[in-house]
């Protein structure tokens, strides 16, 4: 549909499980700190994986989100027909889609094998990580996390291998 034009003039939507779901628009501190992960996580991680911002994932027929970010293996995503299926990291930047982010968002990533999903919550400064995608008959997609830890302000997160501060991944002083 999005191919046909369907959606043209209708603001940002992502398909997640079948449902077309309108995506907020983003405000200066969602803005600011994509424009600045984009240039940390290119210089980090650039040699190995693209770094996809808000571009689509085809997860399944029924759900093609767009993170605010995926890192994907290079040779996985040139190999990708139309948009790749996975990634070895999704970061969603979440104020307002919390909720969603936290319940609709992680059980769909884990239902598709996304080994770490990472919440980086402007709400509460905190960067929520979930790892190990387990079957769960009570998540919305079938489908969660079984680690989820949270770490505040001054704490260290390591992604793929390479550590960062809470401080960096948002963006404070």
């Amino acid at each position: 549909m999005g191919d046909q034009g369907v959606f043209e003039g209708a603001g940002r939507v992502e398909l997640v499980g079948g449902e077309i779901i309108d995506v907020s628009p983003q405000n200066q501190p969602h803005a600011a700190l994509i424009r600045r992960l984009t240039s940390l996580l290119v210089r980090r991680y650039g040699e190995t994986h693209y770094v996809m911002v808000q571009l689509p994932l085809t997860l399944s027929q029924v759900s093609e989100p767009e993170p605010d970010f995926c890192l994907v293996k290079l040779a996985e995503a040139d190999a990708a027909v139309r948009h790749p299926t996975g990634g070895d990291v999704v970061l969603e930047i979440s104020d307002s889609s919390l909720t969603f982010d936290r319940m609709e968002k992680g059980s769909l990533y884990a239902s598709a094998g996304i080994p770490l999903y990472g919440i980086l919550n402007l709400r509460h400064q905190r960067v929520e990580i979930r790892t190990g995608p387990v079957e769960d008959e009570e998540a919305p997609f079938g489908w969660s996390y079984v680690d989820v830890q949270v770490f505040a302000a001054g704490q260290r997160v390591t992604l793929l291998g390479s550590e960062w501060t809470v401080d960096e991944l948002l963006g404070l002083g």
